[in-house]
């Protein structure tokens, strides 16, 4: 049993059919943040505007 406040469990509710959706794309940001390199879109979508070499491609960890 999961104890959650109440705004978030009525949030929760609105989007039940996406909830496995959510808590693996939670997890999975959870996790990115103990590992070296990019931890979201944003700093991919922010490394690739910097017209990076085709080395630094290569060498890129998300």
């Amino acid at each position: 049993m999961l104890n959650i406040p109440e705004e978030l469990a009525t949030r929760l509710n609105l989007l039940e059919d996406y909830l496995p959706q959510i808590l693996e794309l939670g997890l999975r940001e959870l996790n990115a943040i103990s590992q070296t390199g990019f931890t979201g879109m944003a700093e991919v979508l922010e490394f690739l505007a910097q017209l990076p070499t085709p080395e630094e491609i290569i060498a890129l960890c998300p």
